[in-house]
C-alpha cells in the first residue's frame, strides 16, 4: 500500500515525512491502528496519513521500507539522519560545560512570560502553562481546598511541625496544608521540584490518611482525610510514551504509585480539537450569548452538598463488575521472559482506586448508591491511565511495575540476566570482565542497547563497576 500511494520527502526540516494519500479516511484510519502493531505512531492531516517523528521513521525502516530504489534510498538517509540525532540526543550533557566572557559580548535575552501564555523559539516551548491556572481555579472552586507550589513548600508546610511558643512558654503543633484541607483538596503544583526530604513527609499522608507528630513533649495524629491534585513538568520537557513516569518525572516510584490516576498532558497538533478550543477561547472573550457558565458559588455549594450529604453504598452489580475487572485483569495471559517472571498488570492499590472512582462518580449524580454504570466507568478511567503510562512495549501488556518500581519487569529481567551472566563469567575469565565478551555472551538474548541499559542500571545501583575503560567488574 505505502509503495503504490505512499511517498517519502527528505526536503529540510519542514518537508522530512512518509505520507499515504487516500480520499477515503476510515481506510487511513484503519492503516493507522495497523501500524500500531509495529509500534509507529501516524497522525492524519486532511487525506494523507503522516509519520514524521524520528522514532516513528525509524520503526517504518525496519518494519516496512520501501520497495523502489529511490524511495529505499531517501528513506534509508531519513533513518540514519534520525538515529544519529537520538545517539546525539542521548549523550549530550545538560550541564555547563564552560563560561567565556567576550570583551564585545553579543545580546543576552532575559524572557519573562506573562502567567498563561507561551513563547516559541526553535521548536521550544517556554511557558507558565495553563496547569497551574487549572490548579488555582480549583482551589478556589473546592470547599476547603488550598493551593501550594512545590518549590516554595516544606514538608512541615505540607503535613505538620511542631514549634516553641515563646508566649505560652512552651511547644505548639502547627497543621501544614494536607491537615488544614482535612476533607478537602490540596493542589500541590511543580511537585518535582519540591525538595526529595520534603516530599518524603507525604507519603504517610497519602497511604494511611494522617499525619503522626513526634517532636518535644508532643506526640499527636492529625486526620489529613484530603485528596491530592498534583501536577509536575517532564525532565526533557516533552513525555515520551516509551519511557516509565518514574524516568521523566523526577519523584521517586514509591510516591508516585499513591496517586489513584495519572494522566498525562500532550499538547499534540489536532484540527479539529484547536478549532473547537480556539472557538470556544474566543466566544468567551467576545462574551457571546448563549454560552454556558455555572457560577463558581452555585457549584462550590453542589460540591460541598455532594461530599457532606451523600455517602453512596455500593451495590452487588458494581461489587461484581469492579471485582471481575481485578481478577480479570490480575490473571490475564503474560507471557514469562527468560527467568520466568511475569509482569503484575495491576495491584491491590488500583482496586482501591476503583472504589473511589465508582463513589466520587455516584457522588457526582446525587445518587447514595453505587451504581454497575458508576463500576463502568471508573474501570474505563483506570484502563485509561493504565494503557497511557502502564503499558509496556516489549511485551506488550500492562505492567503495573513501570509506576511502581519506575522498571518493567522485562527490563528488571534484562538486569537479573546480565547480573547472573557476569558472575558466571567470573569463574572462566577472572573479576575483570571485558564488555566484549560480555556483548558476545549475550548475543541472541539481548541487544547492545539493552546490554548498555542494564549495565547503567547495575552502576547506579552498586552491583559493577567499571575499572578501566571497556571492562566492568561486581564490586
Amino acid at each position: 500500500m505505502f509503495e503504490a500511494d505512499g511517498s517519502v520527502f527528505n526536503k529540510g526540516r519542514g518537508r522530512r515525512a512518509i505520507t499515504l494519500k487516500s480520499k477515503n479516511i476510515e481506510l487511513l484510519r484503519d492503516v493507522q491502528i495497523l501500524l500500531l502493531r509495529f509500534s509507529i505512531h501516524s497522525r492524519i492531516i486532511e487525506n494523507s496519513l503522516v509519520i514524521r517523528r524520528g522514532n516513528e521513521i525509524i520503526k517504518f525502516a525496519e518494519h516496512i521500507g520501501f520497495a523502489s530504489a529511490k524511495k529505499k534510498a531517501i528513506l534509508t538517509k531519513l533513518a540514519s539522519d534520525a538515529r544519529l540525532f537520538k545517539r546525539f540526543k542521548s549523550q549530550r550533557s545538560e550541564r555547563i560545560a564552560k563560561i567565556i566572557f567576550h570583551e564585545k559580548p553579543e545580546d543576552v535575552y532575559d524572557i519573562e512570560i506573562p502567567k498563561a501564555h507561551r513563547f516559541i523559539a526553535n521548536s521550544i516551548i517556554s511557558h507558565n502553562t495553563a496547569k497551574s491556572q487549572v490548579l488555582k481555579f480549583i482551589s478556589t472552586l473546592a470547599p476547603k481546598g488550598r493551593y501550594v507550589v512545590g518549590k516554595s513548600a516544606s514538608g512541615a508546610g505540607m503535613t505538620a511541625t511542631v514549634v516553641r511558643d515563646e508566649y505560652l512558654k512552651g511547644w505548639a503543633l502547627e497543621a501544614g496544608a494536607m491537615v488544614l484541607a482535612n476533607k478537602g483538596i490540596v493542589c500541590l503544583d511543580e511537585i518535582e521540584k519540591m525538595d526529595p526530604n520534603d516530599r518524603s513527609a507525604m507519603h504517610e499522608a497519602l497511604e494511611q490518611q494522617c499525619v503522626t507528630i513526634s517532636k518535644a513533649n508532643i506526640q499527636a495524629s492529625l486526620q489529613a482525610q484530603t485528596s491530592v491534585l498534583a501536577a509536575g513538568n517532564p525532565k526533557l520537557g516533552r513525555f515520551e510514551p516509551y519511557q516509565t513516569i518514574a524516568q521523566q518525572i523526577d519523584l521517586p516510584p514509591t510516591l508516585i504509585n499513591r496517586f489513584d490516576v495519572i494522566f498525562v498532558l500532550r499538547d499534540m497538533p489536532d484540527k479539529f480539537k484547536d478549532e473547537s478550543i480556539a472557538s470556544h477561547v474566543l466566544n468567551i472573550y467576545q462574551k457571546k450569548e448563549g454560552m454556558i457558565q455555572i457560577e463558581r458559588d452555585l457549584f462550590r455549594k453542589y460540591v460541598a452538598y455532594a461530599k457532606q450529604k451523600i455517602k453512596p453504598i455500593l451495590s452487588d452489580e458494581a461489587v461484581k463488575e469492579i471485582k471481575d475487572f481485578y481478577v480479570k485483569m490480575r490473571n490475564m495471559p503474560v507471557t514469562a521472559d527468560a527467568m520466568g517472571n511475569k509482569s503484575i498488570p495491576i495491584s491491590a492499590r488500583q482496586l482501591e482506586a476503583l472504589v473511589r472512582l465508582s463513589e466520587a462518580h455516584a457522588k457526582l449524580r446525587m445518587s447514595k448508591k453505587v451504581t454497575k454504570e458508576d463500576a463502568k466507568i471508573a474501570i474505563d478511567i483506570i484502563k485509561f491511565y493504565l494503557m497511557q503510562v502502564g503499558f509496556d512495549e516489549q511485551t506488550k501488556t500492562f505492567d503495573i511495575d513501570r509506576i511502581a518500581v519506575g522498571v518493567s519487569s522485562s527490563q528488571r529481567s534484562k538486569v537479573i540476566l546480565l547480573r547472573e551472566t557476569i558472575t558466571r563469567m567470573e569463574e572462566r575469565l577472572g573479576k575483570f570482565i571485558p564488555q566484549e565478551e560480555l556483548s558476545k555472551e549475550l548475543q541472541g538474548k539481548m541487544t547492545q542497547d539493552e546490554i548498555d541499559d542494564a549495565l547503567q542500571k547495575l552502576k547506579a545501583s552498586g552491583d559493577i563497576f567499571e575499572p578501566r575503560k571497556g571492562f566492568v567488574q561486581k564490586v
